[in-house]
């Protein structure tokens, strides 16, 4: 008799205890999938956020880069640099 107690306190130990581990389960999944939600709309924030820093950067950058002709620009190069390198740089029209 003491055996059939036994398995009777199981079955109704096993009966309770299997929705919450169930539940515990399903509370966990859905936690780990939250937390996961977050962290990726977090990431995509961020990313957000810099690819418009690097966006004015480049703005800035563009701004600044403007066309000069090319006479000006050898204009603001010849004072510094030395005659002996211009004719070793530059022979026959060739670089």
């Amino acid at each position: 008799m003491a055996s059939f107690k036994f398995k009777l306190v199981a079955y109704f130990a096993v009966v309770a205890l299997l929705p919450v581990l169930g539940a515990y389960y399903g509370f966990a999944s859905l936690a780990k999938k939250h937390e996961t939600s977050h962290v990726d709309n977090r990431l995509r924030a961020d990313n957000r956020a810099a690819v418009a820093g690097y966006a004015q950067q480049l703005d800035a950058a563009e701004r600044r880069a403007q066309e000069i002709p090319i006479g000006q620009a050898v204009a603001r190069l010849v004072p510094g640099i030395d005659p002996s390198d211009t004719l070793v740089a530059v022979k026959d029209g060739i670089v």
